[in-house]
């Protein structure tokens, strides 16, 4: 199901963004500003951290609901001609940048398609290599992150292309036996196991009722995302019941410890885990920030 949103000013109720998603695409902008991060819109990523700091969230209005991706499209496009681009259009009132969020490839023309085909065929430059156990694993957490998160989604016209690609498809008997043995062993599992300050829980669901909190708050408190099982074949760790980011391959190289009311935090992100508080909020609480003022 796709829908048509409106972000709006808590107070006047007024629209300054229009947007077309599904799953939680309407509130993707306000998490990645509570975080501290930005979006590839930074006028609308003004508006919200102005609207974050007067210790509300903005409006969303779910306006339109519809099972067809292009019908969507056409709806997010009339309502951002109705009200208008404050950047383009005489009295605009939206923050959009885009007059339409419908991506460039669902318009390439054949030709366009035909150029790109030639262009990739006897292109060599991956052929043969292969990825180590960190690549893969930094690889599967980011994508996690970003279907999580919400802005990676997946599509109708994805499906379509799975579908079309693995039908007829051939699959050896040693294929096969892997696909039943995966399968086997996730239907063993009554769940994944998660770490939440060093402390480890059956599940994600153990966790929310020992806590008292929600499964989705308990994801980001997350120490991992990766089952028990495989966090011993990670090389050159110590313990192999514990899990880090630097063998997750997540290391930032500028990383910087911080300090609020005296205490000593690994990293923002750490003080954001363990005082249950915005990454963005966790900055402003910084002694550090609070000598800058």
């Amino acid at each position: 199901m796709y829908y048509v949103y409106e972000l709006k000013y808590p107070e006047s109720n007024i629209t300054f963004y229009v947007g077309k998603g599904k799953g939680r695409r309407a509130a993707y902008h306000t998490m990645r500003n509570k975080k501290g991060y930005w979006t590839d819109n930074r006028y609308k990523d003004n508006v919200i951290r102005q609207i974050l700091n007067t210790g509300v969230d903005p409006l969303i209005e779910y306006v339109f609901y519809t099972e067809d991706e292009n019908i969507a499209y056409d709806h997010e496009e009339a309502l951002i001609k109705k009200y208008g681009r404050r950047l383009f259009d005489e009295n605009g009132i939206l923050t959009n940048i885009c007059d339409s969020g419908r991506p460039p490839h669902l318009e390439y023309s054949k030709e366009r398609k035909d150029k790109y085909r030639e262009r990739m065929i006897g292109n060599t430059l991956n052929t043969g290599r292969k990825q180590s156990e960190e690549e893969k694993l930094q690889r599967g957490n980011t994508l996690l992150e970003s279907y999580r998160t919400g802005k990676r989604q997946i599509t109708d016209r994805m499906r379509e292309s799975s579908r079309i690609t693995h039908t007829g498809k051939i699959v050896s008997e040693k294929t096969r036996k892997k696909q039943s043995e995966s399968a086997r062993c996730r239907a063993a599992r009554p769940g994944t196991a998660i770490i939440i300050n060093g402390i480890e829980y059956a599940s994600i669901a153990q966790a929310s009722k020992i806590l008292g909190v929600s499964g989705f708050f308990c994801k980001k408190m997350a120490d991992n995302y990766i089952h028990v099982e495989k966090k011993s074949q990670i090389k050159g760790s110590n313990n192999p019941g514990a899990i880090t980011r630097a063998a997750r391959g997540c290391n930032s190289p500028n990383k910087k410890s911080v300090t609020i009311d005296g205490i000593v935090y690994e990293s923002i992100k750490a003080a954001s885990k363990i005082l249950c508080i915005s990454e963005l909020m966790i900055k402003r609480q910084s002694d550090e920030y609070s000598k800058k003022i």
